[in-house]
């Protein structure tokens, strides 16, 4: 019997946490490949800038968690999906970064509440001067609703 010719991997852009990247890793390294990864960062934080705020002189125990931080901080998840964009086939979009809610400063600036922020002491600081809309709640659907509809509008930009 001839061989089967392979499929094509599929070139999967990760939004969320690491069990859904460990999930596309499990499901097979000949079928997908990871070619971006946004992490801990919410969708109220998008294009909210709150960048001025990063504490710069912290110790954080990985330059991955280092970057997750500073882009949330950055809100810069659109630009992380326009970059990835030519080089991805799917977008897996998992919502668990959204458990802890967020952070809203009186600027308007957001920053995710996510499980590095507070384990860092000085930016687990930063963020106390800011008001904890937490997630579930009638306040957090109401800001974050219009930002999914407003991500499904970028996502259709993008192809």
């Amino acid at each position: 019997m001839p061989a089967q010719p392979s499929a094509p991997q599929v070139r999967v852009t990760v939004y969320g946490s690491c069990v859904a990247r460990d999930t596309v890793d499990l499901a097979g390294a000949d079928r997908f490949d990871v070619v971006a990864y946004i992490a801990r960062q919410s969708l109220l934080s998008a294009d909210h800038d709150a960048s001025p705020r990063f504490p710069a002189e912290v110790e954080i125990g990985s330059e991955f968690q280092r970057r997750m931080m500073a882009g949330d901080f950055a809100g810069n998840l659109e630009e992380r999906l326009a970059e990835a964009a030519p080089e991805t086939d799917v977008l897996l979009w998992d919502l668990a970064d959204e458990r802890h809610g967020v952070h809203l400063f009186e600027d308007g600036s957001v920053v995710t509440r996510s499980i590095d922020i507070v384990r860092v002491p000085e930016v687990l600081s930063v963020i106390e001067g800011a008001r904890h809309i937490p997630f579930g709640t009638d306040e957090h659907f109401e800001l974050w609703a219009p930002r999914a509809e407003k991500l499904r509008d970028v996502l259709q930009e993008l192809g």
